[in-house]
């Protein structure tokens, strides 16, 4: 959740060239990062859920107001070794949103082999 934060943070600084407002999880939730099992690690779940849902909502109404030229718009900062996946405002989204869903099949796989239903 922590990591789907941060790249939700990231959208705007890769879209528009603005400040990613939860950079400073980046050395927790961060690509190469290696997760602990001390809570104290962390900030508190709470926390996270709430920057999480907060940042996705304000992508997902920024993106309602873009309009087909502004999804046609180039990305003012994309990560390095994701220029043509991120070429476009669009196709920075649509990798975003294609992100979340390889990490949900993942945890989708994790709750399998604990034995646990699937969320949905």
């Amino acid at each position: 959740l922590g990591h789907l934060a941060l790249i939700e943070g990231a959208l705007p600084q890769i879209a528009f060239g603005e400040p990613n407002p939860v950079d400073h999880w980046k050395a927790m939730f961060g690509q190469g990062t290696t997760p602990t099992d001390e809570v104290s690690d962390y900030p508190p779940y709470e926390e996270v859920l709430g920057t999480y849902i907060d940042l996705r909502k304000k992508n997902l109404e920024r993106l309602e107001g873009l309009g087909e030229a502004g999804l046609d718009a180039p990305s003012k900062s994309v990560p390095p070794g994701f220029e043509s996946e991120m070429r476009t405002v669009g196709q920075a989204y649509l990798a975003i949103a294609m992100h979340h869903m390889m990490h949900y099949g993942q945890l989708a796989d994790a709750r399998r082999v604990a034995g646990r239903k699937p969320f949905v």
